[in-house]
């Protein structure tokens, strides 16, 4: 028995013999950066969406493109009849080549009773010191003014 014991642990050390691989000294390195902080002295206003209430609940989702112009252009959804008074953000510094990115979700809040709303801000874009974006909803939201915060970040 002990024969059989013993040939066995040595079949089964050679069948898992490790075969040794080819290995590497990798380096890693990091540069670190202290960011610069500009403002926008002019929000991003997507001004006042104005609904139709018996068209909306069949049109979902939305997105309402601003362009740094101004101009507000709906995207995607029908209930939408208009926009008014939309403005693109202006900022103090040219951002015409800045690669932008959102570093935090944004979250619209109603002031007046705290209820949030479920919109998203997307396809930023700037061009020279303003900055236009894309907001997209899925449900209707209801009425009230909804502010919110974002912060951006230059990727250079």
């Amino acid at each position: 028995m002990r024969k059989y014991f013993l040939l066995s642990a040595v079949a089964l050390l050679t069948a898992t013999n490790v075969n040794a691989g080819n290995y590497a000294d990798l380096h890693v390195g990091v540069d670190v950066e202290y960011a610069s902080t500009f403002s926008c002295a002019q929000a991003l206003d997507f001004g006042t969406i104005v609904i139709d209430p018996e068209r909306a609940d069949a049109g979902g989702p939305w997105s309402i493109r601003l362009a740094t112009d101004g101009s507000a252009t709906i995207e995607s959804g029908m209930g939408i009849v208009s926009i008014i008074g939309a403005k693109a953000a202006e900022c103090s510094i040219d951002l015409t080549n800045a690669t932008m990115e959102l570093t935090q979700e944004l979250v619209f809040v109603d002031p007046d009773d705290n209820r949030a709303g479920t919109f998203t801000l997307s396809d930023i874009v700037p061009n020279g010191t303003k900055l236009g974006a894309t907001l997209n909803f899925t449900e209707v939201p209801g009425v009230g003014q909804y502010d919110g915060n974002i912060r951006l970040t230059i990727v250079n």
